[in-house]
């Protein structure tokens, strides 16, 4: 621990904030793992860098350009980082690689479903999409050979240079169709900077959601609005859809969560956190028409990431927890329905893929 910080305070934050509130098992529904060689133009012993430390090389940040913090995070990385976050309880995690074009997704794809494979807490995602679209036999070999429970839709940008997308481009028609026929988790990145709030998007997401109802459409980041102001602007287009369902990865905002809670099914909320990030000890937060990551030093500079020593911090994993706890509170959800986001509404939707 650094600055302010006390030894061991995130227990005690843990311990105090969160662990009365939380069922005895949780669920990330989002997360990633790669190894360093899924990184184009990686070569060990040549970038600068040893394995699992900070990213520091101008090479190897050119190819991750924005919020990575490590070279690498494994498997075996996720679950040390779950346990330490959740010290005593159970922990399950949905797991996809880098779902960027300066990765091997052969190879970051492999590696998800050999992990699933291995640790049976962990549930994999396959990183799919248009411009790495295969045949349709192909597809379906792939997803019924490997223990996939649907697709993490890639989405071709580098930081915040999104292209200007919706939808219905991202994935090929039988990709939409064959998530469509067997109840596949489909998790979607929303494109633009608008976010979902941008009317194409939010109007592509409800077009395709309803062509394609047996799909069952997870927006990540609450459909990218970590903020109020874009949750407030966005929410309308998919309130009523019954296969559209949130998770929270980064959303440390209380009053989005409350906002979702209170105009939707909270069963289609799920605990989300974006591992790596969002094991960094800091918080997100609202500046001017932003957000901001407040971060602990020992962590690489990255776009709209202030580090600082001059606070206490516990991991983000605990702030997103403590704002979907939070939200649900003020949405006036039982503690039974609360404590579902965490794990049961997770489980129940993996549970519904028919695999």
């Amino acid at each position: 621990m650094s600055g302010k910080t006390p030894e061991g305070f995130s227990n005690t934050f843990f311990e105090k904030e969160l662990k009365p509130y939380l069922p005895e098992k949780i669920l990330d529904f989002h997360t990633h793992i790669w190894e360093p060689s899924h990184w184009y133009g990686y070569v060990e012993g040549k970038t600068g860098l040893s394995d699992n430390t900070a990213l520091a090389s101008a090479e190897v940040r050119e190819h991750q350009k924005y919020m990575a913090t490590t070279i690498s995070y494994r498997a075996e990385d996720l679950i040390a980082d779950a346990a330490a976050a959740f010290p005593g309880l159970e922990t399950h995690a949905v797991v996809f690689g880098q779902p960027t074009p300066k990765c091997d997704h052969n190879k970051t794809n492999a590696y998800a479903a050999a992990s699933a494979e291995k640790y049976e807490n962990l549930y994999a995602l396959r990183i799919t999409g248009t411009p790495l679209a295969t045949t349709p036999e192909a597809l379906r070999r792939e997803m019924t050979e490997h223990p996939y429970y649907g697709y993490k839709v890639y989405l071709n940008w580098l930081g915040d240079q999104y292209p200007p997308l919706i939808f219905d481009e991202m994935l090929t028609e039988d990709e939409f169709r064959y998530a469509d026929e067997n109840g596949l988790i489909v998790l979607l990145h929303v494109p633009r900077a608008g976010r979902l709030a941008d009317p194409e998007v939010g109007e592509s997401v409800r077009r395709m959601a309803l062509r394609y109802p047996g799909m069952k459409l997870v927006l990540a980041h609450c459909g990218r609005c970590y903020r109020y102001e874009e949750i407030r602007g966005a929410l309308h287009f998919v309130s009523d859809l019954d296969n559209v369902w949130f998770d929270c990865s980064m959303v440390m905002d209380p009053a989005v969560m409350a906002y979702i809670l209170q105009r939707k099914d909270p069963r289609k909320m799920l605990f989300a956190t974006d591992c790596p990030v969002a094991a960094m000890r800091g918080r997100r937060v609202t500046v001017a028409d932003h957000w901001v990551d407040l971060v602990l030093p020992g962590y690489p500079e990255s776009h709209y990431r202030v580090i600082s020593d001059n606070m206490r911090a516990s991991f983000m994993i605990h702030e997103i927890a403590k704002a979907a706890i939070i939200g649900a509170e003020l949405a006036g959800l039982t503690k039974e329905e609360m404590q579902r986001i965490f794990f049961a509404n997770g489980m129940e939707l993996l549970l519904s893929v028919r695999k």
